[in-house]
């Protein structure tokens, strides 16, 4: 019997051993990791127009207003980023439900139900119970 020794060989592993995995963003594969980067600037980018519009108006309620909106905002993608990162599937499911219902965002929640299975298989394989 050989060895494949190739570099490009599959890894041997015993799935049904519990491996150490600690989520993090730097374990997260690349399209997660470009969905948070896009969802992050797309933020920053909301928040700063929506704070400069705020402070440019002369009332004081439609300044309120604004910048509860982008606190919502931010307060959101928090959610989402954590979420994501701590591979919660109860929260990415929350999440989806959310940006459908209420948001009528049907692109973001095939978006997140597409993370939530991606996570759901990952941590399946390093048997990690779900959360």
């Amino acid at each position: 019997m050989t060895t494949d020794t190739s570099p490009y060989a599959a890894p041997k592993s015993d799935l049904s051993v519990k491996q150490d995995f600690i989520p993090s963003f730097s374990n997260l594969n690349f399209w997660r990791k470009l969905y948070l980067v896009l969802m992050w600037l797309l933020t920053l980018l909301v928040i700063v127009s929506v704070v400069r519009q705020a402070f440019d108006g002369q009332a004081i309620s439609g300044t309120t207003a604004q910048l509860a909106v982008a606190g919502l905002w931010l307060g959101f993608s928090c959610w989402q980023h954590t979420a994501i990162v701590n591979r919660k599937l109860t929260q990415l499911t929350v999440l989806t439900v959310i940006n459908i219902v209420p948001f009528f965002n049907i692109i973001g929640a095939l978006i997140l139900l597409s993370i939530r299975r991606v996570t759901k298989k990952e941590l399946a394989m390093y048997n990690i119970s779900s959360t």
